[in-house]
């Protein structure tokens, strides 16, 4: 894959109002750069693994996604370096009609499930586990590695991501598994 898709903003579409609400009750997302976030998380020495529509892209297929989805351990340590990593492009709480910044108490116990951000790059999904697919450290440990944007990043395996494909369920999630299993065969009898 040209190293210059992972370079330009993915931009989508937007309402003619910025204020304008989508149907599922959150605002139009922001255009993504997905380079600048993964650097940011890997400069960072963030513990992560992509995951998501991104992940989709990393293995080959062709696909648009509105965000950046990883799933990491819910650490201290680690949401410090998320924490340190946001800082700068104005995290804020994604999910909350009003969009205040994330609570300085994040990284104490108890810590977050899943937390959604909206930031001056895109919006960002970091989440603890992947139904269908795992833990962090089950993810991580089928995951491969590849150099994405400049750094070296896991990404969730084929297999796994498959398996999250068809637990989530949603129609864009199932279009999806089609071209996966291809390229896992691809994959498995080259």
């Amino acid at each position: 894959m040209s190293s210059n898709f992972w370079r330009s903003p993915v931009k989508f579409s937007q309402p003619d109002s910025d204020s304008a609400i989508n149907s599922r009750g959150t605002m139009p997302a922001p255009p993504l750069h997905p380079r600048e976030i993964l650097a940011r998380l890997s400069s960072n020495g963030v513990e992560f693994v992509l995951i998501g529509g991104w992940a989709v892209v990393a293995h080959g297929h062709i696909y648009t996604t509105q965000d950046l989805d990883v799933v990491v351990p819910m650490n201290a340590e680690n949401i410090r370096k998320i924490l340190t990593a946001l800082d700068g492009i104005d995290p804020r709480q994604r999910m909350q009609p009003s969009r205040p910044r994330l609570p300085s108490t994040l990284g104490q116990p108890p810590f977050p499930k899943h937390f959604y951000v909206e930031t001056t790059l895109g919006w960002i999904d970091f989440l603890g586990d992947v139904e269908g697919a795992g833990s962090f450290e089950e993810i991580a440990a089928r995951g491969i590695t590849l150099h994405l944007a400049g750094h070296d990043c896991r990404v969730i395996g084929l297999d796994d991501l498959i398996a999250a494909k068809r637990t989530a369920g949603r129609p864009k999630d199932l279009a999806v598994i089609p071209p996966l299993l291809a390229l896992r065969e691809l994959r498995d009898n080259p």
